[in-house]
């Protein structure tokens, strides 16, 4: 269990990740507890956006699954997108 610091911590780290997956032109957002929203620039067309999606995706993924050093502890998390 961590505590109010350490969680505190955590979502800002978390944010710096999700910020640092995605495009300049995209927008990440915290929703609520540890929800986020992730607003995608459109693209010109399907097979790009779909391009975009799945690159940001394992981005957002591979950085989110990285070891967090919060506080005094070091701390690992897995992530889910939908």
């Amino acid at each position: 269990l961590l505590t109010y610091v350490q969680a505190s911590v955590l979502l800002i780290q978390v944010a710096e990740r999700l910020q640092k997956s995605i495009r300049i032109s995209d927008a990440v957002s915290r929703f609520g507890g540890d929800a986020f929203v992730i607003v995608l620039k459109p693209n010109k067309n399907a097979q790009e956006a779909l391009e975009a999606v799945d690159k940001i995706t394992k981005l957002i993924l591979a950085n989110l699954t990285e070891l967090y050093h919060l506080v005094d502890v070091d701390y690992k998390r897995t992530a889910s997108i939908g």
